[in-house]
Parts: structure tokens; C-alpha cells; sequence
């Protein structure tokens, strides 16, 4: 089979996803280990070590205000995610909840790269996300806002 129909085959059904062949391995790996050793450090460490070693401090923020910052309780919930504890982890924490699903896929997406040789560009809705990257970001930080809220209205630090 040619190269461009290789290439084409990859695209196909596909609107989420498009790949191509690189030169070599080299480009795969730039473009795919750095996420994958980012989010697979916290994932792994959080199968494998258990919270209460983690010599944790009180927050800043909370030891300065006495209400908790808006990431108050992340680290926690993301441990809670790992622990299968899913249920207690989303009333604690959401937004460690949702991170501790990010973090998945994230890492899911560079480890199918690395294994299939190919750079992964996200198409779709992730190009659009790109595209519009600042109401993205401004969505996501009124998201963090609303966690916040909810955390203090709840009590929870």
C-alpha cells in the first residue's frame, strides 16, 4: 500500500482523531513523552503510595484567611479517585475528581501515540477547543469559581 493511502486510512472514521506517519520515532517520542511521564507520575504515585505519607503542610491560604483556596482538597480527592472511593471523592472534591480524570486521559492518549508509532493530533472538538482556547479558559475559571463556592458553602477544607 503507498504511503498516502497509509496515511489516509488513519483519518477515516475518525473526526476526533487524526495521526500520520513521522520521519521517526524521535518526533512520536517529543511529542508524546513529556505528558506521558507528567500525568503518569501523579497516577502511578497515586496507586502505589498511600496519602498519609505524603508530608503534606496546611495551605498557605487557608493558614493566612481561614477559608480554603480553591484547590483545597484536590490531592485528597485524586487519592480518593485512585482508591476507587469515586462517590466520596466528587461530594470531597470535584475538581480533583474531574483532574483525576483528566489526568487518564491524558495519559491515555500519549501512551496509544507511543505505542502505535504515530504522532496523535486531536481534531474535532479538541481543534475547537484550541481555537477558542480563551473562552475556554475563561469557562474553566468561573468552573473553578463555582468550586469554590461550593466548597465554602459546604464547609469543606
Amino acid at each position: 500500500m503507498p504511503e498516502s493511502d497509509r496515511n489516509r486510512s488513519c483519518y477515516a472514521g475518525r473526526p476526533w482523531i487524526s495521526c500520520g506517519r513521522p520521519p521517526s520515532y524521535w518526533h512520536v517520542t517529543a511529542a508524546h513523552l513529556p505528558l506521558l511521564v507528567l500525568t503518569g507520575i501523579p497516577l502511578l504515585l497515586a496507586e502505589v503510595v498511600p496519602l498519609h505519607w505524603f508530608p503534606l503542610r496546611a495551605c498557605t491560604f487557608v493558614w493566612l484567611t481561614g477559608y480554603p483556596c480553591p484547590f483545597c482538597g484536590v490531592t485528597r480527592s485524586f487519592w480518593m479517585m485512585a482508591a476507587g472511593s469515586w462517590r466520596a471523592a466528587w461530594v470531597f472534591c470535584p475538581l480533583g475528581a474531574v483532574v483525576y480524570v483528566l489526568f487518564w486521559g491524558i495519559f491515555l492518549w500519549n501512551a496509544a501515540g507511543m505505542l502505535s508509532g504515530r504522532v496523535l493530533i486531536p481534531s474535532g472538538l479538541f481543534s475547537w477547543i484550541v481555537r477558542h482556547r480563551r473562552a475556554v479558559g475563561l469557562s474553566v475559571l468561573l468552573l473553578l469559581l463555582v468550586h469554590w463556592i461550593y466548597r465554602l458553602v459546604s464547609g469543606l477544607c
